[in-house]
């Protein structure tokens, strides 16, 4: 008796000491894999991915395309503006969001790194070049080039990546935290909302905010003539969007509340309205173009409910694949 009031005794103790420890080694991990990040960014900043710790075999895509690290972006990045990173060590992933200039102008991007024994073993760039053109300028032989391109986004605000830093960091209290699988149910609501434009089918709270691209798209005032929609009644209005396709969420934080998804979202074009409680919602033009826009979504999750919703995307042609087998 007196041995199994010992043994208790010593797993109490070892429950109030093991947490501490279990916190910092992932804090650890936390530290290792941003500093993995920030030496990539370095790198990329320098255009030569020499002295990374690189797997033999790693994998690389840019816009959904194979790529081998030192071309595409590496080329043509002249400077790296404000960033926003986050993690998950428990499944060696670590993201970026990011804005930048290359002689052509500004851009915005994102890097997931997959990281295995210390080495990268994937490397995932997205990056969009320029917004909307001026009117006029899309029938012009210079505009209908750059939309030939295929690397630009109908939403683009450079200066506005990074701005929300401060929230993103922010921990969760200990008793608060979602488990993983409720945070991918959260992110896959959100993709399964967009999918059938039923606001129900994802957990959106009533202060729920997206960015795109670093512009803010919802419960604003917008220049198209449509009222301010929140995030529920915003994919009900998102008719132009035929499926959200290769689902997918490589990066978890639950101290944080994060989730970081991954999709195609295929624009077949054609539709000009819809309808949002009731009331008529008249597409822009922009909506209307057949394409495919493929992205890395984050989520913020507090108290079951999404809070904040940020987006890097850019349009590819219309069945463009991510480059990445689907969850």
């Amino acid at each position: 008796m007196r041995l199994t009031h010992l043994a208790l005794i010593a797993a109490l103790a070892f429950a109030a000491i093991a947490p501490p420890r279990v916190a910092a080694a992932q804090a650890a991990e936390r530290a290792a894999l941003e500093k993995t990040m920030a030496d990539y960014v370095a790198a990329l900043g320098r255009h030569q991915p020499a002295g990374l710790p690189l797997s033999r075999t790693v994998k690389a895509t840019e816009n959904g395309l194979p790529t081998t690290l030192g071309q595409g972006l590496w080329t043509k990045l002249t400077s790296i503006g404000r960033t926003q990173v986050f993690s998950d060590p428990s499944a060696g992933q670590v993201g970026l969001y990011g804005a930048g200039t290359e002689a052509s102008g500004p851009l915005v991007f994102l890097v997931r790194l997959k990281v295995e024994k210390g080495q990268i073993t994937e490397s995932e760039t997205i990056v969009a070049r320029h917004g909307r053109l001026p009117a006029g300028e899309e029938n012009t032989p210079a505009g209908k080039a750059t939309l030939a391109r295929g690397d630009g986004s109908s939403i683009f605000q450079p200066e506005g990546v990074g701005m929300r830093n401060e929230i993103y960091a922010r921990p969760l209290p200990a008793g608060d935290r979602p488990t993983r699988a409720q945070l991918i149910s959260a992110g896959n609501g959100y993709f399964e909302s967009v999918h059938r434009h039923r606001a129900e089918l994802a957990p959106f709270g009533p202060d729920c905010a997206r960015f795109e691209n670093g512009a803010q798209t919802t419960s604003i005032a917008n220049a198209t003539g449509n009222r301010a929609l929140t995030c529920g009644q915003s994919v009900e209005a998102l008719i132009h969007i035929g499926a959200v396709r290769d689902r997918r969420f490589p990066l978890v934080d639950q101290e944080r509340g994060l989730v970081w998804g991954f999709a195609s979202f295929d624009v077949p074009g054609g539709k000009t309205s819809s309808m949002v409680d009731g009331k008529p919602y008249e597409l822009p033009a922009f909506m209307r173009e057949p394409r495919s826009f493929i992205l890395g979504e984050l989520f913020r999750v507090v108290g079951g409910q999404l809070r904040e919703i940020e987006v890097i995307m850019v349009d590819r042609p219309l069945g463009a694949p991510l480059g990445w087998p689907a969850f």
